[in-house]
C-alpha cells in the first residue's frame, strides 16, 4: 500500500541485466519489444510473489475469473449481434471480422474450463467448484460456438486425465454411478436408440465443421499452408524471415488469400520466423522450464500438485499448438495463461529451494 492511499500492488523492475539484453540483441520492433517485455515481467512478477499456497490460489483464481470475464463479454456480444462477435467462420471466410477470432475465443474458453477443473481436482482449492460451474455455463457454449476442435478435444482430454488421476475414489465412484444412471434413464425413454444416431451425427458435424473428407484429410487446408511455409523456410534456414514473418516478402498466397499467414504449428512458426537458431533456443528454453517444473513432482504435497498442474497444462498446450496459431505472436489470453503458469512454477520452485536451504544442517 502506497503512503496510506487506497492503492495496493506490486512492482517488478527488470533492467539492464535481464530483459534489456533480450530485446536489444534481436532489434525487435517497438510494439513487439513492448509485448515481449510485458510477458517477461508478468512471469517474473508472478514468480516473485507466488511463494505460498494462499498466493498461488489467489493468482489462479484471478486467472480463472479473467478467462470467465472474457467469455462473458464475447457471449454477450454474440447474443446481441452474432456478426460482431467474430464467432461465425463463414463471415471470416468472406472477408468479415469481429471482436475476436474464433480460434482465440475457443482457446480462451477452453482454458477457462481447464483451469477451473485443475484448480478443483488437482489443487483442491475451494473456490474452483463455483468457478467451474460458472465456466461451464459461460465458456462451455462459447467453446462450442467457436468450433475450435483442437481446443475442445484437448480440454476434454486434460479434464478426463485430471479426474482419473487425482479425483478421490468416492468422486470417481460418484462419476461412474452418475454415468450409469444417465444410461439407465436414456434406455427407459429411448430403448430403440432413435436419438443416439442424431447425437452421433451432431457430434460428427461439429468435428467436421461442414468440411468434406478430403478437406479433413488435408487438416482443414493446413497441409497447403505447411507446404508453402516450409518452401519459404528453405530460403532462410538459419536465421528465418523475422519474428512472426513466415515468408521472404512478408506475404504468402494460401487459401487464395495474400497475407502474412501464421503457420498454425508452433514448431514451424518458430522455424520459419527465427530459423534453426531460434528453434534451438526456443526448445532449450522450454526444456529448462520443464526440467525445473518436473522437480516439483519430488517435492512436498503442494509442490507435487503444482507439478501435476503444470504437466497437464503442458499437455493442453502441446496438443493445441500443433494445429493452431499457437501462442507465438500477438499477446492473447493463451499467452497470458502460459506466462502466468511459468511464473507460478518458478515461484513454487524457489519456495522449495528456500525450504531445503533452511532445513540443511550447518
Amino acid at each position: 500500500q502506497i503512503n496510506g492511499e487506497p492503492v495496493r500492488g506490486r512492482i517488478a523492475r527488470l533492467g539492464p541485466a535481464s530483459v534489456s539484453p533480450i530485446l536489444q540483441r534481436h532489434d525487435y520492433p517497438a510494439e513487439l519489444a513492448r509485448i515481449l517485455g510485458e510477458a517477461t515481467v508478468l512471469a517474473a512478477l508472478v514468480g516473485a510473489i507466488a511463494t505460498d499456497r494462499f498466493t498461488v490460489s489467489k493468482l489462479l483464481r484471478h486467472l480463472a475469473y479473467s478467462l470467465l470475464g472474457f467469455g462473458a463479454i464475447v457471449m454477450t456480444v454474440h447474443l446481441v449481434d452474432p456478426n460482431l462477435s467474430g464467432l461465425d467462420r463463414t463471415i471470416l471466410h468472406d472477408g468479415g471480422d469481429g471482436i475476436v477470432h474464433p480460434t482465440a475465443s475457443g482457446a480462451a474458453s477452453a482454458l477457462g474450463i481447464v483451469v477451473a477443473v485443475l484448480g478443483l481436482v488437482v489443487m483442491r482449492f475451494p473456490w474452483a467448484g463455483r468457478l467451474l460451474l460458472c465456466n461451464l455455463i459461460v465458456n462451455g457454449p462459447l467453446v462450442l460456438l467457436s468450433h475450435s476442435r483442437t481446443a475442445t478435444l484437448m480440454a476434454v482430454l486434460v479434464c478426463l486425465f485430471a479426474v482419473g488421476w487425482f479425483a478421490s475414489t468416492r468422486a470417481r465412484g460418484a462419476f461412474l454411478v452418475a454415468g450409469a444412471l444417465v444410461t439407465v434413464v436414456y434406455l427407459v425413454f429411448d430403448p430403440g436408440f432413435s436419438y443416439f444416431g442424431e447425437v452421433i451425427n451432431g457430434a460428427l458435424e461439429y468435428l467436421s465443421r461442414g468440411q468434406n473428407l478430403e478437406q479433413i484429410q488435408n487438416v482443414s487446408g493446413r497441409r497447403e499452408m505447411w507446404s508453402a511455409i516450409w518452401a519459404e523456410y528453405q530460403y532462410a534456414p538459419i536465421g528465418g524471415h523475422g519474428y512472426f514473418i513466415t515468408s521472404r516478402t512478408g506475404e504468402l498466397l494460401v487459401w487464395n488469400i495474400l497475407a502474412n499467414h501464421p503457420a498454425h504449428n508452433v514448431a514451424l512458426q518458430v522455424l520459419s520466423s527465427t530459423g534453426l537458431i531460434g528453434l534451438i533456443l526456443f526448445l532449450g528454453g522450454l526444456v529448462q522450464i520443464a526440467s525445473r517444473s518436473l522437480r516439483l513432482l519430488s517435492a512436498d504435497l503442494f509442490g507435487q500438485r503444482m507439478g501435476a498442474l503444470a504437466a497437464l497444462m503442458t499437455l493442453w498446450y502441446l496438443g493445441w499448438s500443433l494445429g493452431c496459431a499457437s501462442f507465438m505472436g500477438p499477446l492473447r489470453s493463451e499467452s497470458v495463461v502460459f506466462f502466468t503458469l511459468v511464473g507460478l512454477c518458478l515461484g513454487e520452485r524457489n519456495r522449495i529451494q528456500k525450504d531445503e536451504t533452511r532445513i540443511q544442517p550447518r
